[in-house]
């Protein structure tokens, strides 16, 4: 056991002391805070009102000079008893490294603010030497007297992006000068992103480029605040198109399901996306609310930065009258500001709502249990029986599946489930579509058009109230495989099987499913249907041999929404017009590399990427053709292949030598239609993604199929329509073979 020295238990031990405090502080603030306010335990200190950035979210730059308290008048100001329970103090500006005296405002805080911790600063780091000089004079400070010590850098973006949002060429570089040197010196560091309209379509660019350099990062949508005097930049400012919102929606979805590990952060992000995208109020604590103060360059008190009036001059009155003598006016702000404030201050969450949760996910692990429904399935007769599903009538359809977390593939499903529900001699009045992530299927709706259906939210009181309600439940397509959003699916048939109302599978395929407990769920799922209608030969082998239910083929449900996209009449490109490849591309996730350890999948995934760009390098080179990499998954839930798409960009240019022109990435999320006709109009398509495969096929645009599936799905509709050739296996891309493979399709289609 290692012995202790002196100096790391005494840090130990004014760690669980501060700890403490800090734990007595948050609870008398929970139960007590409205009768009883406390002292604020932390200042966000602007040391200044000048900036040398010109920033599009600020209007600090623009004729305010205000240098900020003197030495002396800072010290007066912490020495102030409002400030004795203080632990952080955070400096900002304006631009703080501006003052030549920035390390002595740090020792003033040491020397008066009894209980500091933490100390911090944010910098724009648009003058290399003086920024980390200074910086590191002040950590010094703080260092020596035990006060933990980190900086922050802002940074909005990669390149040129960085340096429009900020209104300073060469910025992004002077940035990253900063963030080097600051590393290499061991300050405690990170990155702060600032989004606005300018910057909202590349910051999934900036979270590539924070990750690939192991930094922490966060990211705020630019926000009105009045300390900033950009109330009259409202151009840039929460002013984003509808593609944009839904864009930073999914960019929020990432950065929690990816990236941020910090559970205050992680439910900031969460309301941030609930207020983009679903009118929903800020749902995020906010350490304003209690804890935090602002103080001016002019000497004033703020209870925060966006809304606060200056409660008055700190050198001129008492700090604890003004804090405690001017309550009404925070909670009027809380009132009548907080709902609607996305600024991305953080704080715990309340005993309250930690409570709350736990109660909800208790709830939701009993009434969703795997084991539970399939056990309650094994006892209940199955649905309604019937011959034709085009006789049905219903009056209202619940469809359920994937939905919100749809790939183009799946919104290509749902619009061919869609008209086959039309076609009936009786459609259905109401159809409902039940959405693990509504603002993603609301997304979809827009794009094809669909306004007649209603989309309401998975696992909700309105949902189980529908299952328990409507005529008739349909599984519409994708794979029934090993997820647990299994466990919604066999939810609603239990309830349609409970009232001999319809329930059917429509379009679905089998796998990859191994685990005993999903095949138990889809084995019930399949008995207690009313019809089960699967794309593929291979799954409805499957449902007669393994779970015993008749199953028929029919064609996947995208190819009708295919059919009518040739209808509209877009031509093909003459073949000499034809001068770049498509690719359909996404990482090879673990389900369909059963039976490999970790590091044997990282090995493959490697020397397939390895041979992949070989072959992407060498098309361009020797076939002078261009590169376009499209997204068939823009969501991180299947895998954004946005991501994989730009890491191979990157690669391409800085190891094989290829140009940005040779390549072309969309950042954004790309229709069905438009993926369609990206394909028609491609010298070939190199396909994995599967319903880029069908997609293809049916359009009768040239393609490669990489069967990443293993003989799965993929290898299932191209033996079904006799085109196994225009498949290529993982190992033969592996072994480096795809420009042969390449050159037999080119050769077919001559």
């Amino acid at each position: 056991m290692k012995l202790l020295v002196p100096d790391e238990m005494r840090n130990i031990l004014r760690s669980i002391r501060d700890m403490s405090r800090l734990a007595k502080h948050q609870a008398r603030r929970d139960l007590f805070g409205e009768l009883f306010p406390p002292k604020p335990n932390s200042i966000s200190l602007m040391a200044n009102d000048v900036c040398n950035a010109r920033c599009e979210m600020c209007g600090i730059w623009e004729g305010h000079r205000e240098k900020g308290p003197t030495l002396e008048e800072f010290k007066r100001i912490f020495q102030d008893p409002l400030f004795d329970k203080v632990l952080s103090l955070g400096v900002t500006g304006g631009e703080p490294t501006l003052r030549p005296d920035l390390d002595r405002i740090f020792q003033a805080g040491i020397e008066n603010l009894s209980s500091l911790r933490y100390a911090s600063i944010i910098t724009n780091a648009l003058q290399p030497d003086r920024v980390v000089e200074r910086i590191l004079a002040s950590r010094d400070v703080c260092r020596d007297a035990g006060v933990d010590f980190s900086a922050m850098v802002s940074l909005d973006g990669v390149g040129v992006v960085h340096d429009r949002v900020r209104g300073r060429n060469g910025n992004f570089e002077r940035a990253v000068k900063v963030i080097d040197r600051l590393r290499e010196a061991g300050v405690a560091l990170s990155v702060g992103c600032t989004i606005t309209k300018t910057n909202a379509d590349h910051v999934d660019e900036l979270l590539d480029w924070v990750i690939e350099n192991d930094l922490l990062a966060s990211f705020r949508i630019a926000e009105f605040i009045d300390r900033l005097y950009n109330n009259d930049n409202g151009d840039q400012i929460r002013n984003f198109t509808d593609a944009q919102l839904y864009n930073l929606a999914l960019f929020y979805m990432r950065l929690n399901a990816s990236y941020e590990t910090r559970p205050a952060v992680r439910k900031t992000y969460s309301s941030i996306k609930g207020m983009l995208v679903d009118n929903k109020k800020r749902m995020s604590g906010c350490q304003y609310h209690y804890d935090g103060v602002i103080i001016s360059a002019q000497r004033g008190l703020l209870y925060c930065s966006p809304k606060s009036p200056t409660l008055g001059n700190l050198l001129e009155q008492s700090g604890s009258k003004l804090f405690f003598g001017n309550i009404d006016k925070r909670d009027a702000i809380k009132k009548d500001h907080c709902d609607d404030c996305i600024h991305d201050y953080h704080a715990e969450p309340k005993f309250t709502e930690k409570v709350g949760f736990y109660l909800q996910s208790k709830r939701h692990a009993s009434r969703y249990s795997i084991e539970r429904l399939t056990a309650s399935a094994r006892r209940t007769a199955p649905c309604a029986q019937f011959d034709d599903p085009q006789t049905l009538r219903s009056n209202g359809v619940l469809i359920v599946g994937w939905y919100g977390t749809e790939t183009v593939g799946d919104q290509a499903i749902l619009w061919g489930v869609l008209d086959r529900l039309r076609r009936r001699a009786n459609p259905p009045k109401r159809i409902i579509l039940a959405s693990l992530h509504p603002f993603i299927s609301r997304q979809t709706r827009v794009v094809l058009d669909l306004d007649d259906i209603k989309i309401i939210e998975t696992y909700s009181a309105g949902f189980e109230e529908i299952c328990n309600t409507v005529d008739e439940v349909v599984v519409a397509g994708g794979p029934l495989m090993d997820l647990q959003a299994l466990d919604h699916m066999l939810f609603a048939f239990t309830c349609a099987a409970s009232r001999k109302a319809v329930a059917r599978v429509e379009g679905c395929g089998l796998g990859p499913l191994r685990e005993p407990r999903f095949i138990g769920a889809v084995g019930q799922m399949l008995r207690l249907a009313s019809t089960v209608e699967l794309r593929d030969q291979a799954s409805v082998d499957r449902s007669r041999s393994d779970f015993g239910v008749d199953a028929r083929k029919i064609d996947d449900p995208a190819i009708a929404y295919v059919e009518q996209h040739l209808r509209q009449g877009v031509s093909m490109p003459a073949s000499d017009e034809r001068r770049e490849v498509c690719f359909f591309l996404r990482k090879v996730g673990a389900h369909y590399l059963p039976g490999m350890t970790d590091d044997e999948r990282a090995g493959l995934n490697d020397r397939f990427e390895e041979e992949l760009l070989s072959f992407m390098a060498t098309i361009v080179k020797e076939r002078e053709l261009r590169l376009r990499l499209l997204p068939m998954c823009h969501h991180w839930i299947g895998g954004d292949d946005r991501v994989f798409n730009r890491h191979l960009k990157r690669k391409l240019i800085a190891g094989h030598g290829l140009l940005d022109e040779d390549i072309q990435v969309e950042n954004l999320p790309v229709s069905p239609d438009e993926i369609l006709t990206a394909m028609r109009g491609a010298e070939l398509n190199i396909c994995m993604r599967y319903h880029s495969v069908v997609f293809a096929e049916q359009a009768n645009a040239p393609y490669l199929a990489v069967d990443y599936t293993q003989g799965g799905k993929i290898a299932g509709f191209l033996n079904d329509i006799g085109r196994p050739e225009r498949a290529i296996s993982l190992a033969k891309v592996t072994a480096g073979r795809m420009l042969d493979a390449t050159e037999s399709v080119w050769s077919s289609l001559v």
